[in-house]
């Protein structure tokens, strides 16, 4: 119970105590000199309704100041716990925002270390060409008429450089600037001789290069981006039906 409760029950009492001494001390009251039996009915009845009206005054008055005591110290409380409430929901959103920053760094390390991982294995893969190549050493077709007389010749170079890249990029170069060419023996009916080295196994190779661009570095993207990689893919399938082996 609230201490301003508290006084106001102690006043309410002390009000009554005092009002039934004042009563008893200056009031002419009847029982004081006679007899309560000389009061019928209606008087007893009038008598003490006059006595205890000013006390039922009294406490209906106190119990209304009580009540609005009351509501204020709810109305008090309802303030309180919403100004808890508030502080409650700004330090969830605080406690969101920070889970929705720690989740944002979380999936840029996890991307990073996807494409950290798919640099080594896509440097791998790159240098397991570029070691064919040099084994193969290159790779040459010969084209012929269709009685057999040669008109021509074709190479896929390993190339003389040691940086594997550089010779990926070199042989995707050779390829681009003859693939018309190449085309246009096919459309007359020449025949491709592969004589050395393997189309097929070069495709295979290229193939494994096959990354999404958003799972490589920039570096990455770019050296696909500088062999036009889908081009070379799609005009080496296109050659390889109309190559024979040697």
């Amino acid at each position: 119970m609230a201490k301003s409760t508290l006084w106001a029950l102690g006043g309410l009492v002390v009000l009554t105590c005092v009002y039934f001494t004042s009563l008893w001390k200056f009031a002419p009251i009847c029982t004081a000199l006679v007899e309560v039996s000389c009061l019928s009915l209606n008087e007893l009845g009038d008598f003490l309704a006059g006595v205890f009206a000013p006390v039922a005054f009294l406490w209906l008055a106190g119990a209304v100041f009580l009540q609005s005591l009351e509501l204020s110290s709810q109305r008090q409380e309802l303030k309180l716990n919403r100004s808890e409430f508030i502080e409650q929901r700004n330090v969830l959103k605080q406690q969101a925002e920070e889970a929705r920053r720690q989740a944002e760094a979380i999936g840029f390390q996890t991307d990073l270390l996807r494409v950290q991982t798919n640099d080594r294995t896509f440097d791998a893969r790159v240098q397991t060409l570029f070691h064919w190549l040099r084994h193969v050493g290159r790779i040459y077709i010969e084209i012929r008429m269709a009685d057999g007389r040669p008109v021509s010749s074709f190479v896929l170079p390993s190339g003389k450089t040691m940086d594997p890249e550089q010779s990926i990029i070199g042989l995707a170069r050779s390829w681009h600037s003859r693939e018309d060419e190449i085309k246009g023996f096919v459309s007359s009916e020449a025949v491709l001789v592969e004589q050395e080295g393997s189309i097929r196994t070069l495709i295979e190779r290229l193939e494994r290069l096959n990354f999404d661009s958003g799972s490589l570095s920039p570096e990455k993207v770019e050296l696909l981006y500088e062999i036009k990689y889908e081009k070379l893919i799609i005009g080496l399938k296109w050659l390889l039906p109309h190559v024979q082996q040697g």
